[in-house]
């Protein structure tokens, strides 16, 4: 009787197999133990599991009657994509780690109305852009990608509809410089109090 270990049925994650099953598998993909049946169970069926499991990935018919004498367990698992893989229990080398943390690609975004299409405005955006990414590594410590471009067809606006377009984003911006240029004017200015305070502290010592 093999001493095989069995996940428990339902239980996900990335599975690594032994080979010749390992070229069977998705090795990034997750995959949920959906069943578990021995030899003798598929046997009873009048199912031949030396031509279903067995021969397709090469493995000798000498190996399979060691596993059905030994009645190993055939393993069922199934892929978030749909992908199923039958493999005996004594050909998974590692079960999902249960303790394992979640991980997944996001990607967030920003819907913009028409802007101006012109060279200065693009570079502008751009700009926020890269701004935008230093502040979510500030964050949160993760590097990400950005891009900007243009997802629609180019219409044109009257003069007039532009000037009042260009007039309400002006009076609806509260930051009108990058945080960097922020930063070297709060930098400016600290260094401006340390000189009063020092010109202070000097007048009232030698008071």
């Amino acid at each position: 009787m093999s001493n095989a270990v069995l996940p428990f049925i339902g239980e996900s994650g990335v599975y690594t197999l032994i080979s010749p099953f390992d070229t069977v598998i998705d090795t990034n993909a997750r995959y949920t133990c959906q069943a578990i049946r021995t030899v003798n169970d598929y046997l009873s069926e009048n199912k031949n599991v030396y031509e279903d499991v067995y021969k397709p990935v090469g493995i000798s018919q000498e190996l399979y009657d060691q596993d059905a004498k030994d009645n190993i367990s055939i393993v069922t698992l199934q892929s978030n994509a749909g992908h199923w893989v039958t493999v005996p229990a004594n050909y998974i080398l590692k079960y999902p780690d249960t303790n394992g943390v979640p991980y997944s690609n996001r990607i967030m975004s920003f819907a913009f109305p028409g802007i101006p299409d012109s060279e200065a405005t693009v570079l502008s955006y751009e700009a926020l852009a890269t701004e935008l990414k230093d502040i979510i590594k500030a964050r949160t410590g993760i590097t990400t990608s950005s891009s900007f471009r243009r997802v629609s067809r180019i219409n044109f606006i009257s003069q007039a509809d532009h000037q009042v377009l260009a007039a309400q984003r002006n009076a609806d911006k509260s930051i009108t410089s990058t945080t960097y240029a922020q930063l070297l004017e709060m930098k400016a200015h600290a260094l401006m109090l340390e000189a009063k305070i020092a010109q202070l502290t000097a007048f009232i010592a030698n008071r």
